[in-house]
């Protein structure tokens, strides 16, 4: 076994889903490839740190004003909306742009760009529409081919269930002429956006930098949600929350390990 095929069994391993035998054959790799190490032990740091969050992580302020809805439809399956009281849906989105625009956030006092406060917009007003998702569904395969019939690209869908983060699917949106990949994640009561925006500059105005596992990332607080943001390969992502900050990070360093397997298959 190498380590392309020890990668399917990663997380089955550090969850301890393994048969003997299969579990024998990983193991007997890892003696011996201290990469493959290196990201088993990092699954378990993940997964370690993500169970630690709350279930209901919504700030008071918000949580007083949002309440959740459980309609279910045979369109919809396990999906789970949220409703939002209209007032506090025009709160929530006046804030959002009132904080775009005074740059409001613990660690900056300048302007974010228009890309930040637009992602981070896109992600308070997909929380409260009846529907979030143009395509419903938890399973990663299926949204990443979904992505691939729809835009013609590959887009990494990350699993992040081992963690209690559960996939709700998929939508295509615009940021300012470009394409954009949205996925919607849930964590108990909290959402959690995650944003592939094709052919767009980040422009690091009204963010904090920060090197996480050696990579860089600039961080924004807008409107009680965090935001983490980065660009590769002539796209920029960005994972935005009201989980806390490291949860963030471990997320995106994940969707980032997730795209360069995906890129050696």
């Amino acid at each position: 076994m190498d380590c392309r095929e020890i990668a399917p069994y990663v997380e089955p391993y550090g969850d301890g889903e393994l048969g003997p035998a299969e579990r024998a054959a990983v193991e007997a790799h890892l003696t011996g490839c201290r990469a493959c190490q290196e990201r088993v032990a990092r699954y378990g740091q993940f997964r370690h740190l993500l169970r630690r969050q709350p279930r209901e992580a919504a700030p008071p302020e918000l949580r007083a004003r949002v309440t959740r809805s459980i309609r279910r439809s045979a369109g919809w399956h396990a999906l789970r909306r949220w409703a939002v009281a209209p007032l506090a849906a025009a709160m929530l989105i006046a804030l959002v742009t009132w904080a775009g625009v005074h740059g409001v956030g613990p660690w900056s006092t300048s302007r974010p760009s228009s890309l930040i406060a637009d992602l981070v917009s896109k992600h308070a007003t997909y929380a409260q529409i009846e529907a979030p998702v143009e395509f419903a569904s938890a399973n990663s395969s299926e949204v990443r081919d979904w992505f691939r019939r729809r835009l013609g690209v590959r887009v990494t869908v990350p699993d992040y269930a081992p963690a209690g983060i559960r996939l709700l699917g998929g939508r295509i949106a615009d940021t300012d002429g470009h394409k954009t990949a949205y996925l919607l994640y849930e964590k108990g009561h909290t959402l959690m956006s995650v944003f592939m925006v094709t052919g767009e500059r980040l422009t690091p105005a009204g963010t904090a930098s920060m090197t996480y596992r050696g990579f860089a990332y600039h961080t924004a607080d807008v409107a009680a949600q965090h935001g983490v943001f980065w660009a590769e390969n002539q796209k920029v992502f960005a994972v935005i929350s009201s989980l806390d900050y490291e949860s963030l990070l471990e997320c995106a360093d994940r969707l980032r390990m997730d795209r360069g397997e995906d890129q050696r298959l």
